[in-house]
């Protein structure tokens, strides 16, 4: 009878711990993701701004092909690159 006693006392301390360990990673798990998620939403923010940007520094074909006719001055190539003047 003690040896049963005995075991639900620790079993009860056990599983105290063991829900107290599973509780412990679930909030680092459950912070991990969230900022995972902020990380990413960041890098998804910068791609857009990138993106939206990305037309205004470089000149397409149609600014080599017409920019005597528009006044506007040449594209400028830098390291193989074509870059619009400014101005």
């Amino acid at each position: 009878m003690t040896q049963i006693h005995d075991f639900a006392e620790h079993t009860s301390i056990l599983l105290l711990v063991i829900s107290t360990l599973a509780s412990i990673v679930g909030f680092l798990f459950w912070r991990m993701i969230s900022r995972i998620e902020k990380k990413i939403d960041g890098i998804e923010a910068m791609h857009h701004a990138c993106k939206e940007e990305l037309p205004n520094l470089y000149a397409g074909k149609e600014d080599f092909e017409y920019h005597y006719h528009e006044g506007r001055p040449a594209p400028v190539v830098i390291n193989g690159r074509v870059f619009r003047r400014a101005g």
